[in-house]
């Protein structure tokens, strides 16, 4: 099963029609908005992401940047447009989640409408609607989990280097997001990945640098934090 055909069928698109339609009918209906909580400790105050978002940024250490960033983009913007910014982040990865779930329904043996009518399923509920709508970390980690998966798989059936350089682009913005996916289990993932395939994979070499990147990016993290603050973790 090809992954771009899967997104070409018709099924697919009306289930995510019928998943913007609920989404329409929640908001109009029953005036569910997307809430930003300000006890939401990871949070950095609002005023300080405001006035020096990149001094602020920087020298955080109670949580990796990724989720702060997002938020000082919202609050960048006119204040009506900032949480539209971000519910529409968490609309694109409701969609995305449901994308892979239908793809690998379809992997499964299941028919499109079959598949169709399960990611429309997914979609509707009650904790993807909840998370959808809340600005926590759930969302965004259950969509690249699933997402790193669907590239994993990709690439191990299908050896393709853009894979695997997506599935190392998750698990980076993952640890970038949230210090429980730590260095170590980001690397020991790529490399478990890298070496499945590595026997029958002439293109072990790119794929070994790609995981050398990886582990850079995320590396360089924990060495801010060690230069800063003395200790070589994502946070306090």
């Amino acid at each position: 099963m090809n992954a771009g055909s899967t997104v070409l069928e018709k099924p697919l698109w009306a289930a995510i029609a019928f998943m913007l339609l609920v989404r329409a009918i929640l908001i109009a209906r029953y005036g569910v908005t997307f809430e930003i909580s300000d006890r939401l400790w990871q949070l950095l105050d609002a005023d300080v992401l405001r006035a020096d978002p990149v001094r602020s940024l920087y020298f955080l250490h109670a949580q990796p940047p990724l989720f702060n960033a997002l938020y000082a983009v919202s609050l960048q913007l006119p204040a009506s447009v900032g949480p539209v910014f971000l519910q529409a982040i968490y609309v694109l990865s409701s969609i995305a989640m449901m994308v892979v779930f239908h793809f690998f329904l379809r992997r499964f043996g299941y028919s499109a409408v079959a598949a169709a009518i399960g990611a429309a399923g997914f979609s509707v509920l009650p904790q993807v609607l909840l998370y959808e709508n809340m600005f926590q970390y759930a969302h965004l980690e259950a969509t690249l989990v699933l997402c790193a998966t669907f590239f994993a798989a990709t690439y191990l059936s299908r050896r393709g280097l853009g894979a695997f350089i997506g599935f190392a682009c998750c698990l980076v913005v993952l640890a970038l997001l949230r210090s429980l996916f730590h260095l170590v289990w980001v690397a020991f993932t790529l490399l478990v990945i890298w070496y499945a395939s590595r026997s029958r994979s002439e293109r072990a070499l790119p794929t070994f640098l790609v995981v050398v990147a990886a582990i850079a990016v995320v590396m360089s993290l924990y060495a801010k934090n060690l230069r800063e603050f003395g200790v070589f973790s994502p946070s306090s």
